[in-house]
């Protein structure tokens, strides 16, 4: 943003600041791609993607990866420097203020243009009024006003020096507002005539600062000299007046919420809400998801809500959705913080206490206020405090007393100061503690079930074998029924009576939660390790919900019913909510604000006042139900285009390709940051594709080959990860024909046909058979070429099997010749002979790779690139297998020798650091992309030229895939790698005629 660099330097107050829940920040920096981690501005453009401007160069994000512009000295269409301190994106351009003067980038060309008659100088800040004008602030040469439609530029005088410094601009509907700093003089804000470009209204920056939220202008009022007199914000394009304190040393603001804005101090950023509370978010670059950066420079807010922050340390980002999803964590700086975030058990009191127990101690939460008291309970027997050791279990028993079970230890019961004993506790490692109906306590451990009275000592429950051990947790259902879940099952308690329930039906053995629903009458849900959600009917029937219906995981840790009855389930992927009538399946992460994307088992708890607690290894996350609202859409766009693999500079209004050059691809993004690797896509090429294409956040482009002549539209529409499609983003596609491909063109050339056949045709015919016949020439000589290859390959082999393992047995034999005659050991030849099996190995191996037929293509390929790996250890090969359907079986034999013979050339050839071979599905077939970064080299124009280089492999690489129904390419340039793609169809394409046009992801 266009940020103010105030110091706003006012006197202590009597209101407290402090952190009540954790903030967690998400970092970008230069291994994210950004060119610089010095950030001097950050703003969402109007299509909602963000535009950052660095030390070293401009950067825009779109959610999946930042594309960049700097300034080249041998290119005059780049910007002027690359030093960016002011960023103003408009409709398809961006104004870009560098140290070198203002730049317009044309987002269509993707060209800059220095803009004339301004300063070539360091700028501050730039906006934009009602009448699209520009007001360009300079660190150094005063404020000046540009019509981009006339080129006018003008000086905007305040009565001092030109060289004044302007601090920050806003505006206020049709006004702009400016803040200067005179040389040799306090600062001054001012309202500003647009027309006349002077001063109107100036008032002194003491007591006033100029703040801008998104460009729009807040005013802040205080007095230092009178601390008792009262200061406020002033929101002019609402109204509003909030109450602040005079403290703080305050440089923009932005505003985060309808009664929350955060404003943004060197070092820290304090929390204002509308009835003037405050609180304070410190830097803290040692904890994890804290914020780094201790001179924080810019403010942005995005349109899912999220909150960033550019630092001279990186991007920060602070992501949405905090009002629904509370993180309560551990804060090293903060006393009053949670004390250890592995949270294992909880437990309300009456009071609305939560109590917490964790791998570090006893803990009681004010959920009112957010402060946290640690309990420093002594362990029964004195000595070692508790808090030193690991509970699992708190249950409250009215008052400051509470059962406790200890991880490696028994029960106790905490009096307010310490744990006493419990008599008669012959247990230990209690997993569960539930209240019965009539007062007493279950408590389930490793060894079965006890009851804990207070009228006398344990009674140990006579549970049958069948019920399993251990016991996890103990549940009672609406009619009074006992349930416990062990790690071989569940059983259920009637009559006095304990029985399995759903024996050997359950989806996965091992449960720590169950619950029921009021949306779900008679059925209890039931948390497994494994086997996803099961839901036992009232007739003990199961029904499975697992990963395939949409849960994150198998691995279901907990499960809570919130007031509407739908199912809250914890995993070890996130947190997941579920319809028990639909099925519908919504995931979160801690890109939607949760404390972690894992949790514990036995952490799950439902507040009095509706909310759900769930514990994890990072903390522990509230989540208010009712707060997680349906998301709208997120718009989609399209962010790039790529023709013949190469990306364009701009973004062209319409792609317009030759006939020869009818191969594009297209790059698009969902402008929704919270998590973008579970946004997702369909796209479709009008006038070629029948139904929409589908991708997801980790490869969100589109790329098509052999594109006949024609007019096309490329459609793509986006969806987050829990809401429905958009509309879709459009870009006309246009495959010019060549001229003897048009209509006209093919009438009259029958035309002259028939005249030359006439009057010519011998000479016609005699041509076509002389090039027909250098066709089959040059398919001879690759015929034999090849063949000459394979036969100089059998002779390889032959002295590859006689010089090695066959001299191997040789000396095997001599060995145990001397071994009969008492010269020699056993241990030797063993070995000798080992190493003549492992030779063998390798060479069926490389002449028939089983692993394809036994455990997959992806499996064999991994195979291959550990043994390159192995005889190039300069080399690193990765893999990654995205293919979900199958190749046909010489389909996965072709790509398989074609992986072997592109890494073998890139191992001997190529020079690289890195090959990645890729598997993907695409059009209705299997595609296999192996890139490296190596030299490269020439392409050839056509194949017989490959043969006469010695390139046997790669013609031999286009006849496998050819031979199974597919297609081959190769990419090669000197300097820039080489990426071959092998295409093969599945098991029932293989059986038909391909089409015309087959994609290919470049």
């Amino acid at each position: 943003m266009r940020q103010a660099v105030l110091l706003f330097l006012l006197a202590a107050s009597g209101l407290t600041a402090r952190v009540a829940w954790g903030q967690t920040f998400e970092r970008f920096g230069v291994r994210e791609g950004l060119p610089s981690e010095l950030i001097g501005d950050v703003e969402v453009g109007p299509d909602g993607l963000l535009w950052i401007g660095t030390d070293d160069g401009l950067a825009r994000y779109d959610g999946h990866s930042i594309r960049v512009w700097q300034h080249r000295a041998d290119d005059p269409t780049t910007l002027p420097s690359s030093r960016v301190a002011a960023v103003l994106p408009v409709e398809g351009a961006v104004w870009v203020g560098t140290t070198e003067g203002l730049a317009r980038l044309d987002l269509t060309t993707g060209e800059s243009e220095p803009v004339q008659g301004l300063p070539p100088s360091g700028i501050q800040d730039i906006v934009e009024d009602a009448e699209g004008r520009l007001w360009v602030g300079y660190t150094n040469r005063g404020l000046w006003r540009f019509s981009p439609r006339t080129g006018e530029a003008q000086a905007v005088p305040f009565g001092m020096s030109p060289r004044y410094r302007v601090i920050v601009i806003a505006t206020d509907g049709d006004d702009v507002w400016a803040e200067v700093l005179p040389q040799g003089a306090p600062p001054v804000v001012c309202r500003l005539d647009t027309e006349r470009a002077v001063c109107l209204d100036a008032r002194p920056a003491e007591p006033w600062r100029l703040f801008e939220d998104g460009g729009q202008a807040v005013l802040a009022h205080r007095d230092a000299l009178d601390p008792e007199a009262p200061s406020w914000v002033d929101w002019i394009e609402t109204g509003e007046r909030w109450p602040m304190a005079p403290t703080g040393a305050f440089r923009s603001v932005v505003r985060v919420g309808p009664d929350e804005a955060w404003f943004r101090a060197t070092a820290m950023l304090t929390v204002l809400r509308s009835d003037g509370s405050e609180r304070v978010l410190p830097a803290a670059p040692q904890r994890r998801g804290g914020l780094g950066g201790f001179d924080n420079r810019a403010f942005a807010r995005d349109r899912p809500g999220n909150a960033w922050v550019g630092t001279a340390g990186g991007l920060y980002l602070a992501r949405g959705g905090a009002r629904a999803f509370e993180a309560v964590q551990r804060d090293p700086a903060d006393p009053t913080s949670l004390g250890d975030e592995r949270v294992n058990g909880m437990a309300q009191d009456a009071e609305g206490r939560l109590w917490i127990a964790t791998n570090g101690g006893l803990f009681r939460l004010n959920l009112a206020s957010g402060q946290v008291e640690a309990l420093p309970a002594v362990r029964p027997g004195g000595g070692e405090p508790a808090t030193a050791r690991a509970f699992w279990q708190v249950l409250p028993r009215g008052g400051d007393r509470a059962l406790v079970s200890l991880k490696r230890g028994s029960v106790g019961l905490w009096d307010g100061r310490r744990l006493q004993p419990v008599d008669g506790a012959r247990f230990s490692a209690v997993r569960d503690l539930a209240e019965t109906p009539d007062g007493d306590v279950w408590a389930a451990w490793g060894g079965g079930l006890w009851r804990l009275r207070d009228d006398g000592p344990p009674v140990q429950e006579a549970l049958p074998a069948s019920a399993g051990r251990p016991i996890n947790v103990v549940e009672t259902d609406g009619a009074g029924r006992t349930w416990i879940g062990t790690d071989e099952g569940v059983s259920r308690r009637e009559g006095g009576v304990w029985r399995p329930v759903a024996e050997g039906s359950l989806c996965a053995p091992i449960v720590w939660s169950m619950t029921e629903t009021p949306a779900d009458p008679g059925a209890m849900w039931v948390a497994t390790v494994g086997g996803g959600l099961a839901r036992i009917d009232a007739d003990d029937r199961v029904t499975c919900v697992t990963d395939r219906d949409g849960l994150p995981t198998n691995s279901v840790y907990g499960v809570l019913a919130d007031g509407d009855g739908r199912l809250w389930a914890s995993t070890t992927s996130g947190l997941a909510r579920v319809d028990p009538l639909t099925r519908e399946v919504v995931t979160f992460s801690s890109a939607d604000g949760l404390a972690g994307d894992a949790f514990n088992l036995m952490a799950q708890l439902r507040l009095r006042d509706g909310r759900l607690a769930f514990g994890g290894p990072d903390g522990l996350t509230i989540v208010d139900p009712e707060a997680v609202e349906a998301r709208a859409p997120p718009a989609v766009v399209i962010t790039g285009v790529e023709r013949q693999g190469r990306l364009l500079r701009g973004l062209p209004e319409a792609l317009e390709l030759a006939h020869d050059a009818g191969a594009f691809g297209v790059r698009f993004a969902a402008v929704d940051f919270r998590a973008p690797q579970r946004n997702r896509y369909q796209y479709r090429l009008v006038g070629l594709d029948d139904d929409w294409q589908t991708t997801d956040g980790s490869a969100p482009r589109a790329a098509y080959v052999g594109v006949p002549p024609g007019r096309y539209r490329f459609e793509v529409r986006g969806a987050a990860g829990d809401t429905p499609f958009s509309e879709a983003a459009a870009l006309d596609v246009v495959v010019v024909p060549a001229v003897w491909q048009r209509l006209w063109f093919r009438l009259g050339a029958g035309v002259l046909l028939l005249g030359a056949v006439a009057a010519g045709g011998l000479t016609v015919w005699v041509r076509r058979r002389e090039a027909a016949a250098r066709e089959r020439a040059e398919a001879v000589e690759i015929r034999r070429r090849l063949a000459e290859a394979r036969e100089r390959e059998r002779v390889r082999l032959a002295r590859d099997l006689h010089d090695g393992p066959v001299q191997t047995l040789y000396r095997v034999g001599h060995d145990l010749d001397r071994l009969g005659e008492g010269d020699g050991g056993v241990g030797p030849v063993r070995a000798r002979v080992g190493d003549v099996a492992g030779e063998l190995r390798q060479i069926l191996t490389d002449l028939r790779p089983t692993l394809v037929d036994h455990l997959g293509l992806g499996a064999a390929l991994r195979s291959a690139g550990r043994r390159t790996e192995e005889r190039f250890p300069d080399l690193t090969v990765a893999v990654e297998d995205r293919a979900q359907g199958q190749a046909s079986e010489a389909g996965r034999l072709a790509l398989f020798r074609i992986a072997q013979e592109a890494l073998q050339n890139a191992g001997r050839h190529a020079g690289p650091a890195r090959v990645t071979l890729t598997l993907e599905d695409m059009a209705e077939g299997v595609l296999l992309t192996v890139r490296d970064d190596g030299r490269g080299f020439a392409l050839p124009d056509r194949m017989v030229s490959l043969a006469r280089t010695e390139h046997f492999g790669l013609v031999g690489a286009q006849e496998r895939a050819e031979a199974a129904g597919g297609t081959f390419e190769v990419r090669a340039k000197p300097g820039a790698g080489t990426a071959i793609l092998a295409w093969v169809p599945g098991p029932e394409a293989a059986e038909r005629p391909g089409r015309e046009a087959r994609k290919l992801d470049p």
